[in-house]
């Protein structure tokens, strides 16, 4: 689902697809931390050769290829669930990319809007 995040002056501002705008506010006790999930998206021959699909180079052994999504958990200070920021589907931020690079400069961007009391 797409959605837009604004972290600013102490609030991360979530639009999501349908309009509807959530703003939570950032506290000192705001943590925000990085994940990685693999999951696996389809078997392929280990000899495959995508540019000859015909051609498997006589290895039948299957591989599984699998699929990184990087998330940032941001853990508020309210008490809820954690919420879940999937890098890469931010709209409005594209240096959030599903990656190491992306998911740091998530959570450098959430801990810089925090303001301390």
């Amino acid at each position: 689902m797409p959605y837009n995040i604004t972290p600013a002056d102490g609030t991360l501002s979530i639009t999501l697809e349908n309009g509807d705008t959530q703003v939570l506010n950032l506290t000192e006790s705001t943590k925000a931390h990085i994940i990685r999930k693999r999951k696996p998206v389809h078997a392929q021959p280990v000899g495959y050769d995508p540019s000859n699909p015909a051609n498997i180079n006589g290895d039948t052994t299957m591989r599984v290829v699998f699929q990184e999504q990087y998330y940032v958990m941001v853990h508020l200070s309210d008490g809820c669930p954690p919420l879940r920021i999937a890098m890469g589907e931010v709209d409005n931020q594209a240096g959030w990319t599903n990656d190491q690079a992306g998911a740091n400069a998530c959570v450098s961007a959430i801990e810089s809007a925090i303001i301390p009391a």
